[in-house]
């Protein structure tokens, strides 16, 4: 069974801006409408048979908004990560709410959300979801921003070891390198997603080896790529059958207690 562990949609109305809005983010132009109508129909299309829904508020005011309309979405092939500002007023309160409402965890973008990963203020939050694990989920490294950078992680991974982390991007977009020098082994997942398309194979084998196959996810970030590119991607990287099939599935299969 594959699983794509990193997809983002938004409400039909508003799917073109939510797409542009990534677009001119990264600085790249999209094509593709960001609808759960045609994100399930290149999940099956390409043979996915369950993706996971990564919510991203920008601002503290949008939350509530956007974890009401996720949790819409959900069904027995489609989980999501609910949304989570910083700035939040209550963030624990916000919390507490996730699993009642489906969630398998929380979702936070630090270079759109524009606070460091390692912020002090974030500790209160890290540790309810240490204690309660519940899993969260970080966009990864940006050469342009400070504020996701591998090293940030690791320090949080450090106050916190039982923290169920999952680091996009195999540990860090653009900053690998330095993902490989803090994060390499540690206890957090990474996925494949905004990684394959930019590298050669074979670095994109030697990163997910050194890390461990047990600890990494197949993604695509959808509607940045699609579901048959990434896969075809993935299927050069020099893996095993068995080391394909947990990083398709299995890995997620755990994380999501399928």
């Amino acid at each position: 069974m594959i699983i794509d562990f990193h997809t983002h949609v938004y409400p039909d109305k508003i799917a073109d801006k939510g797409v542009s809005y990534i677009g001119d983010f990264y600085g790249f132009e999209l094509h593709t409408p960001g609808t759960i109508q045609h994100l399930s129909a290149c999940c099956k299309e390409a043979g996915v048979a369950k993706k996971v829904l990564l919510a991203v508020s920008i601002r503290p005011d949008q939350v509530d908004s956007i974890n009401h309309w996720l949790r819409g979405l959900l069904d027995e092939n489609t989980f999501g990560f609910g949304a989570l500002h910083p700035h939040t007023e209550d963030p624990i309160a916000c919390l507490e709410h996730f699993r009642e409402w489906g969630f398998s965890g929380v979702k936070f973008h630090p270079d759109m959300q524009t606070f460091e990963l390692d912020d002090q203020r974030m500790f209160p939050v890290y540790a309810w979801l240490e204690e309660h694990r519940l899993p969260v989920y970080f966009h990864m490294g940006d050469p342009r921003y400070d504020y996701s950078r591998p090293y940030r992680l690791a320090r949080v991974l450090d106050r916190f070891p039982g923290l169920i982390a999952i680091a996009a991007h195999l540990g860090g977009y653009c900053r690998w390198e330095e993902a490989e020098s803090c994060l390499k082994g540690a206890q957090v997942y990474y996925d494949t997603s905004s990684a394959l398309a930019f590298m050669d194979p074979g670095r994109a084998t030697e990163i997910i080896l050194g890390h461990g196959t047990d600890k990494v996810l197949f993604g695509t970030d959808y509607p940045v790529t699609n579901q048959a590119d990434e896969l075809e991607r993935f299927y050069k990287l020099a893996l095993t059958p068995d080391q394909q099939k947990a990083i398709l599935g299995d890995n997620a299969c755990r994380l999501l207690g399928i």
